[in-house]
C-alpha cells in the first residue's frame, strides 16, 4: 500500500464539517459562529496514489487504513505543537462528563467547562506516544474533533479538572488554526485549516 500524505479534497468536505461541529460541545459551536468555513482548505490524509474522494466516501467505512491516517495526524499534531509555545491540541470529548470516576484514572490532560470535558495537548506533549493516547481516550468513530490553536495563556488552566472560563472558550475559538473531524467511519480525518 502507498504511503499516506495530506492530499486537499476541495470544498467537499464542508457540509460534512459543518455538521459535525453542529453536533458538538461549546467549543465546536464557538468555532462554528466564529470562522468562515467556506473559505478554509479543506484536506484528508491518503495514500499517495489515491483517486479524487467522494463527499459520499467520508462517512463510509473501508475506504482508508486507518493506522496509517492516524500516523500522518500523530506527526501533523507534534509539528503543530513545536512551533510555537502557545500552540496547543483540544480534544472535545463527547462521551465524558466532568464527574465521570474513569477521568482520575487516566494520565491524559483534561480541562473542563462546566460538565463538558477536553483533553489537551501542549508543547511539553509533542511526542507520539502521549499524542496517541490523547486519541485514543476520546476516540468516537462517530464523532471525535480535535481543534488546533493558540492560546496565551497555554499554561494557565492546563491541570486536571481545571476549568476553561467563557472568555477562555471564545481565545480557543478565535485561535483555531486547523480543525480535524474523524471521517470514512473513523478510519481516517477531514482537516479543515484557515487560509491566513
Amino acid at each position: 500500500m502507498a504511503p499516506y500524505v495530506e492530499k486537499e479534497i476541495g470544498g467537499l468536505a464542508l457540509d460534512y464539517l459543518i455538521e459535525r461541529l453542529s453536533w458538538g460541545k461549546t467549543l465546536s459551536q464557538r468555532v462554528a459562529q466564529l470562522h468562515n468555513l467556506a473559505s478554509g482548505k479543506f484536506a484528508s490524509f491518503l495514500p499517495v496514489d489515491s483517486p479524487p474522494i467522494a463527499e459520499k466516501n467520508l462517512k463510509s467505512g473501508g475506504v482508508l487504513e486507518g493506522k496509517k491516517s492516524e500516523a500522518q495526524f500523530v506527526i501533523r499534531i507534534s509539528r503543530y505543537l513545536m512551533e510555537d509555545a502557545d500552540n496547543l491540541v483540544v480534544f472535545e470529548d463527547e462521551a465524558a462528563k466532568a464527574d465521570d470516576p474513569i477521568l482520575q484514572k487516566s494520565s491524559v490532560r483534561t480541562v473542563l467547562f462546566g460538565s463538558e470535558v477536553y483533553h489537551i495537548l501542549l508543547q511539553s506533549d509533542a511526542h507520539e506516544e502521549k499524542i496517541v493516547e490523547t486519541i485514543d481516550w476520546q476516540r468516537n468513530a462517530w464523532h471525535e474533533i480535535a481543534f488546533l490553536t493558540q492560546f496565551r495563556s497555554a499554561g494557565r488552566h492546563m491541570a486536571r479538572g481545571d476549568q476553561f472560563s467563557d472568555p477562555d472558550i471564545e481565545a480557543l475559538a478565535k485561535g483555531v488554526h486547523t480543525i480535524a473531524s474523524s471521517a470514512y467511519d473513523g478510519e481516517g480525518y477531514v482537516l479543515w485549516t484557515a487560509r491566513i
